[in-house]
């Protein structure tokens, strides 16, 4: 493989894995929903949407655990 070859695909590679990453709230919400996490999220004192809204203020374990837990 060249060498341009070989940067083009870590290109892709990293664009892939990045999409990958960025996962849409709705697809988080599906997500969740599919792995019996909504009886959770109707438990939850704050509305997911809420939660969505403020996730920017939390700390980057308190949102691996939200994630998690919705």
């Amino acid at each position: 493989m060249s060498l341009r070859a070989s940067v083009l695909q870590c290109l892709a590679d990293a664009q892939y894995q990045s999409e990958a990453v960025l996962a849409t709230a709705e697809d988080l919400y599906m997500y969740n929903l599919r792995n019996g996490a909504g009886e959770l999220r109707r438990a939850a004192k704050e509305s997911y949407p809420a939660l969505l809204h403020r996730l920017h203020t939390f700390s980057k374990c308190a949102k691996m655990d939200i994630k998690k837990d919705l």
